[in-house]
């Protein structure tokens, strides 16, 4: 196993590194002989990020990527637009099948895939998946610099209760309780083990048969963390960029240097507004709260 953390630029770097782990089927070692023989998948990933992938001459030029337009379609021939959209049917509580399941929409390219590659599988974390296809692209994102130097396949899949990918047609507190960080651990831990890839034996590629490597940043990075230290399994090897491994309750000191360095009249101004709807939630009258939450500009 191999876990990679890094901040946004990849400058700092922790690795820690473990004997490959055998599988009913195929050896972890066995496969990945196939795939990056002779050289291992650690050295792999640190030449992808000396590469410096993430300050690409590409990635400078097309900054927030609406200033130009990008390629629709991998280079290879026959293969289907980047954002051709897929759907799996994801349990909507693991630890109650019986509950059924709901549609996690995902996208999916073997532009740089060759037999025995690995699958690179990315959550796109909190907000909604239209454009987490970009990632395909080298020049623009670390999942596709990833999949073009191994010779893998890439997966987008979105998060639980974002986007189009919701349990439940509501967000109210009964539906909620299934989104938590567990249920979209275990998401992807069922993903894997059940999707049928989108191409030339795609039903063939599982965790006990191909190295997966899951990827994200920020809070999909701290979630590639706790995924591959619970189901090292499934995992063979995770990135994490910008990971926030330390869940801190109630962490107030997040907007601190902001409050401290903004103008002075803003940071009154911003403090009064925080100071106003801690008292209106401390102080229990539900009427307040409510109206608070129903009209966030101002009062009735």
């Amino acid at each position: 196993m191999l876990l990679v953390v890094t901040d946004s630029t990849a400058r700092r770097i922790c690795i820690q590194c473990t004997q490959p782990i055998k599988t009913s089927s195929i050896s972890r070692s066995q496969t990945l002989n196939m795939w990056w023989s002779p050289f291992s998948l650690q050295a792999a990933t640190l030449a992808i990020l000396i590469s410096g992938a993430y300050t690409s001459p590409a990635r400078r030029k097309w900054g927030l990527l609406d200033e130009r337009e990008l390629p629709s379609h991998p280079t290879k021939e026959g293969l289907p637009a980047y954002n051709t959209t897929y759907w799996f049917d994801q349990l909507i509580d693991h630890n109650n099948p019986s509950l059924g399941t709901f549609k996690q929409r995902f996208f999916f390219s073997a532009e740089f895939y060759e037999p025995g590659g690995p699958i690179i599988l990315e959550n796109a974390g909190e907000g909604n998946a239209d454009d987490s296809w970009r990632a395909f692209l080298p020049d623009l994102d670390m999942q596709g610099k990833i999949a073009q130097s191994v010779s893998g396949a890439s997966i987008q899949m979105e998060h639980r209760f974002f986007g189009k990918s919701n349990p439940y047609p509501d967000l109210s507190e009964e539906s909620l309780q299934y989104l938590t960080v567990q249920q979209n651990i275990d998401d992807m831990v069922y993903l894997a083990q059940n999707l049928v890839l989108p191409m030339e034996g795609g039903d063939s590629v599982g965790p006990d048969r191909a190295p997966w490597i899951l990827i994200g940043g920020s809070y999909a990075g701290a979630v590639v963390n706790w995924a591959v230290y619970q189901h090292p399994e499934i995992f063979y090897a995770g990135y994490a960029s910008s990971a926030v491994v330390q869940a801190i309750e109630n962490f107030w000191q997040y907007f601190e240097p902001e409050r401290i360095n903004m103008p002075a009249n803003c940071s009154s101004d911003i403090q009064a507004v925080i100071t106003h709807i801690d008292e209106v939630f401390d102080s229990g009258n539900e009427a307040a709260i409510n109206d608070v939450k129903m009209n966030p500009d101002g009062p009735t």
